[in-house]
C-alpha cells in the first residue's frame, strides 16, 4: 500500500481507559502508559490497545479511568532529559555557543584539553560583563566532561589490551 492511501488514525481520549496517551514527540503514536511502550499508528485500534492491556497488564485491566489519568499527570509532569535541557539551554543560549565555538577553537589547535584550564578560563574571567559566571561554568563543565571521556577511553583501551 502507498504511502499516500495509508490511513492515519488520530489518538482519542477514550484511548486513555486502555492505559494508552500518544507519545509526546509524535502524537501519531501510541504510547501505553505502564510500560511506555510505544506503538505503530496501525496499531491504534481499541481493540489493539484493549488486547494490550489485557495480555500484557491483565491486572490493570479493571482500572477505573481515574487510575490511568493519575498515571498520564504524573508522566506528564515529570521532568524529561529533553526537557531540562531546553530549559537550561534557553537561559544559557549564549553560554553554550560560546563553550561550543572555544571548545571547538581548542579542538583545531591539536594542543591538549587543559589548554582551557590554563589559558582560555583565566582571559575569560578578565572580561567584564553580566552572564561571566554561566561561560566559566560552561567552561569547567566542558573541561570536566573531556577528563571522563579521556579516562573512559583510556580504561577502555586498557582491557582491550590496546
Amino acid at each position: 500500500m502507498s504511502d499516500a492511501k495509508r490511513k492515519c488514525r488520530q489518538y482519542n481520549m477514550t484511548y486513555l481507559k486502555f492505559g494508552f496517551i500518544p507519545l509526546p514527540s509524535n502524537i501519531q503514536l501510541p504510547m501505553c502508559l505502564i510500560c511506555n511502550k510505544v506503538f505503530s499508528n496501525e496499531a491504534m485500534k481499541p481493540s489493539r490497545l484493549k488486547e494490550h492491556l489485557q495480555k500484557v497488564h491483565p491486572d490493570k485491566q479493571n482500572k477505573d479511568l481515574s487510575f490511568f489519568t493519575n498515571i498520564r499527570d504524573k508522566f506528564l509532569k515529570a521532568p524529561s532529559v529533553s526537557g531540562l535541557f531546553a530549559g537550561s539551554s534557553k537561559q544559557c543560549d549564549d553560554g553554550l555557543i560560546a563553550s561550543y565555538n572555544i571548545s571547538k577553537l581548542i579542538a583545531k589547535s591539536g594542543k591538549a584539553h587543559t589548554i582551557g584550564e590554563e589559558l582560555i578560563l583565566p582571559a575569560v574571567k578578565e572580561i567584564a560583563f553580566d552572564n561571566i559566571q554561566v561561560y566559566c561554568h560552561h567552561l569547567e563543565s566542558l573541561h570536566m566532561d573531556f577528563s571522563d571521556v579521556l579516562r573512559i577511553f583510556c580504561r577502555w583501551k586498557f582491557l582491550n589490551g590496546s
